[in-house]
């Protein structure tokens, strides 16, 4: 009979603990001690061979302490529990975004705080157009960019001359460096320009959202 534990999903599942097999054993033995006193860690050990797959009651107490789900170590899911994966399913939020905001919202000040901040921008209307209209000018902008930047002329150019003959060529007014530069220059001002435009949009909306939760919770201060 073949192994059915998943080697990969059990070696991730550590790394994100940041445990090895060894402090993984250690854990296990100090929450399910033995009655002998034997420790388990031979027995995790023997889960790495082909044949070497894991009892149900000892499976269920190790996905205990990676905090994941039986079906993630047996490889049948990519995420590590069900929950994790539904909610990616439905939001588009990867595990490590997921896991970004339950330690948010565990911080021991203001964690709450933060989350309903958070909760707030995502039902504000203006956050989609932010999202849709500003981040897509933004991203155009930087597209154009790449583009002048790997366009014929530029490779022309970083191909025929290294930095002397550059500063050389910028003296001579020669032309078609002159086109190359003006229109690099253009592209990254227009870039520049979105950009900043960008962040004081998301900044304006970040401020009037902080200010409104806190007259929420505080209504005596208004």
């Amino acid at each position: 009979m073949s192994n059915i534990l998943s080697l990969e999903n059990f070696d991730k599942a550590l790394t994100r603990k940041k445990w090895d097999l060894k402090k993984l054993a250690n854990e296990y033995d100090k929450k399910y001690p033995s009655e002998n006193g034997k420790t388990i860690y031979n027995t995790l050990r023997k889960w790495r061979s082909p044949n070497g797959n894991p009892t149900l009651n000892i499976l269920v107490r190790i996905c205990d302490l990676l905090e994941c789900d039986i079906d993630y170590l047996l490889g049948r899911i990519e995420e590590s529990t069900h929950t994790i994966k539904s909610i990616q399913e439905k939001t588009g939020l990867s595990e490590t975004s997921q896991k970004r905001l339950q330690e948010i919202i565990k911080t021991p000040q203001d964690g709450k705080e933060m989350i309903a901040i958070l909760d707030k921008l995502i039902q504000n209307p203006a956050f989609s157009i932010f999202l849709i209209k500003d981040i897509n000018r933004c991203y155009s902008k930087f597209d154009n960019l790449k583009w002048a930047e790997n366009s014929p002329l530029s490779k022309n150019i970083k191909q025929k001359h290294d930095i002397k003959e550059e500063i050389e060529l910028k003296d001579s007014g020669d032309f078609l460096y002159d086109q190359y530069r003006r229109r690099m220059s253009d592209c990254h001002d227009s870039y520049d320009a979105s950009l900043f435009r960008i962040q004081g949009d998301f900044g304006k909306l970040i401020d009037d959202l902080i200010q409104k939760c806190y007259y929420e919770n505080n209504p005596y201060d208004e």
